[in-house]
């Protein structure tokens, strides 16, 4: 795929061009996936400039001047859609100033319930600083810092709990109280979040998308985590519940936690890598807590009977 671009200048010393193979023209492949999944997204006229948690900016000449724009795919296979990346890196102008509403009069899709910490939103290029009782609307990328979190409610009864150093996406959130045809697409590209789906999940069609997959929400109370290689990990809190419950008196082979094997000591870099990915289990492990509780109850779960 031949790119027109304006690349020449303005990115910084040593900047790494990322180019597309000539083999295929539907995706790009970026051989860091730590990279891909972690980066800031931005414009540069034509360009697509991806700069790492090192400051150091990654290139794809032309990128924007595509007709068809490809995906960026990881040597795991983990991808990001051009839709995607289009919300990520903002519009081709984005505004110098952005107020807590959009610039163009919109009904929002939902309502922070809780944001602790540094939580921001990337709404039509620029990033505006979230609080409790903001709205969020179509499109907007929500982001969470190094410890903090952020609870989000959509008038269907969904809630969404986003822990630290997360970015998730909210494509799309279409509800009708008396519709049978809603819809909600949430893409998560780094971190993780646990929700309690509500009735759009029962009325209608909620996918949450990651980077290895798109998922079909049908009522479950679900929790995922996305590593930095874009590697996902999906479970449900009632699945949580069983797994982590102590044993009942008398009943034996009630699910409790398992014992793992002993394992040979990993590579630094993977050490560094578990160690961010248990972090993000245990900020969703206290993020859900409130509604394993709530679940208890729903469903009639009584812990050591």
């Amino acid at each position: 795929m031949a790119y027109a671009s304006a690349l020449g200048g303005g990115y910084g010393a040593g900047p790494t061009v990322i180019s597309n193979g000539a083999s295929h023209t539907d995706h790009i492949d970026v051989a860091d996936a730590q990279l891909l999944f972690t980066a800031d997204f931005t414009r540069a006229g034509p360009d697509l400039v991806l700069t790492g948690h090192d400051g150091r900016h990654h290139i794809i000449p032309g990128y924007f001047a595509a007709e068809q724009r490809p995906a960026l795919v990881a040597p795991n296979g983990a991808s990001l859609s051009a839709d995607l990346i289009e919300l990520l890196a903002g519009p081709r102008a984005p505004g110098q100033y952005a107020q807590a509403q959009p610039t163009a009069p919109a009904a929002g899709i939902g309502r922070v319930e809780k944001a602790v910490g540094n939580v921001t939103v990337m709404r039509n290029g620029v990033a505006v600083a979230l609080h409790v009782g903001d709205a969020v609307y179509k499109n907007d990328v929500v982001q969470t810092g190094a410890d903090s979190s952020c609870g989000i409610g959509f008038p269907d009864g969904t809630a969404l709990n986003l822990v630290a150093n997360t970015r998730m996406a909210l494509n799309d959130y279409v509800y009708d109280p008396n519709g049978t045809s809603n819809d909600a697409l949430f893409s998560l590209v780094q971190g993780g979040f646990a929700f309690v789906a509500g009735k759009v999940a029962h009325t209608g069609d909620m996918k949450i998308n990651t980077p290895v997959a798109t998922m079909g929400i049908r009522g479950t109370a679900p929790r995922v985590v996305i590593g930095d290689d874009g590697s996902v990990r999906f479970s449900t809190l009632v699945e949580d519940y069983l797994r982590n419950a102590p044993e009942k008196p008398g009943v034996p082979g009630q699910p409790g936690k398992p014992r793992l094997p002993g394992k040979r000591a990993l590579p630094a870099n993977q050490r560094e890598r578990q160690a961010r990915n248990e972090a993000v289990d245990a900020a969703i492990e206290r993020a859900i807590a409130e509604q394993n509780k709530a679940l208890e109850t729903k469903l009639g779960i009584c812990r050591g009977c």
